[in-house]
């Protein structure tokens, strides 16, 4: 466009879904267990599981960062829900259109009573690493190198579905699991609706926001005039190459940044915090810092072949993932307590993830 009606002096693009579903939602999935290993009870019997599948899905790519060409399509193999009704690619798909925390929590809910009806939610201690056992066992009978029949690809629900099932204190949560806030394990949640807030009339008129429309958390879009479909524009990875050259040929710079406590998308390299939820300080000094301002620390430069750090790096960091913090809390609307694993069970696994993570390379 010759003459655009405004000019763009910046993009910045926050738990951004940018690539396909396969890349948002199913990759980043042993990145998470990394992140926060609690989900899986830092069982390493477990994430081994995890990691297979991953390659079996061909989930495990080698990233880096600048990116030297395009990765493989990542296709999507499902399974068979027989319990449910319903394929898992059927349940992974009607997940696309599900914005809402509330929805999506809804769906975890309705999921597990599906899943769970002869089971009891009230197991003990005890009886929940019976389960688990018994369901390790029931991974040790199957051959080797071969896609779970039940789940298929659908890593991600897996993931969900053994958390909910057998890893404390997620098994007191009735079947939910905050995707968006990993160490949140509270059933009910806590009260998040802002519309008592932001439609008070004293709100509005500070804001003077209108008085015709109530504030609403999130609306469903009805792509073809029908809510029950899905977004059916091209996938944004499709023009990301022609925006970044653009961008780049005018100057304009692209800010990604994504929270470290999501479990939806992949936290590679933009994790950190997602803006104002729940550190508003480090959020203005994002929002003054690099997105209003120029701040160059983590700028990668290439200069005749070599490639530096504006700020240097952490080694520390070099496989890309930030340990999520060590307190998963729990309780009913309210944070009643704060669960830690066992000091001995975090040192064997921190003992055991270096070397069970060194990147392979891609086949």
């Amino acid at each position: 466009m010759k003459n655009p009606p405004v000019t763009l002096a910046k993009i910045a693009i926050g738990d951004g879904s940018i690539a396909s579903v396969e890349t948002c939602e199913l990759l980043p999935v042993v990145s998470v267990l990394e992140t926060y290993p609690q989900i899986i009870g830092y069982d390493t019997d477990v994430f081994e599981y995890f990691r297979e599948q991953e390659k079996l899905c061909g989930y495990d790519l080698t990233l880096e960062y600048p990116q030297n060409g395009h990765f493989p399509t990542l296709n999507y193999t499902s399974g068979a829900n027989a319990s449910s009704g319903m394929s898992t690619s059927g349940r992974y798909r009607a997940r696309q259109g599900r914005s809402s925390k509330g929805l999506f929590l809804a769906e975890m809910e309705q999921r597990y009573n599906a899943h769970l009806a002869k089971r009891s939610t009230s197991l003990s201690s005890r009886e929940h690493v019976h389960a688990a056992d018994a369901w390790k066992r029931d991974l040790a009978d199957r051959a080797n190198g071969t896609i779970d029949p039940w789940y298929g690809c659908d890593v991600y629900d897996e993931m969900l579905d053994y958390a909910i099932n057998f890893t404390f204190p997620w098994s007191l949560s009735g079947g939910t699991f905050d995707v968006y806030d990993i160490p949140d394990a509270l059933n009910p949640e806590a009260p998040s609706d802002a519309s008592v807030f932001l439609n008070d009339p004293r709100t509005r008129s500070a804001l003077h926001a209108p008085t015709s429309q109530h504030w609403q958390g999130s609306i469903g879009y009805p792509f073809d005039n029908n809510y029950s479909n899905n977004d059916p524009s091209v996938e944004p990875m499709a023009f990301l190459t022609d925006l970044a050259t653009n961008a780049t040929a005018k100057n304009v710079s692209v800010v990604v940044f994504s929270g470290n406590d999501d479990s939806l998308l992949p936290h590679l390299g933009s994790q950190g915090h997602l803006v104002g939820n729940t550190n508003p300080q480090s959020g203005f000094v994002l929002i003054r810092e690099f997105i209003f301002g120029n701040n160059q620390t983590g700028l990668v430069t290439n200069t005749s072949g070599k490639v530096t750090v504006v700020g240097g790096e952490v080694s520390s960091l070099a496989n890309e993932i930030m340990t999520g913090q060590a307190a998963i809390y729990y309780g009913s609307a309210t944070t009643e307590s704060a669960f830690y694993f066992p000091t001995a069970t975090v040192k064997a696994w921190n003992a055991y993830i270096p070397t069970a993570t060194i990147a392979q390379p891609t086949t």
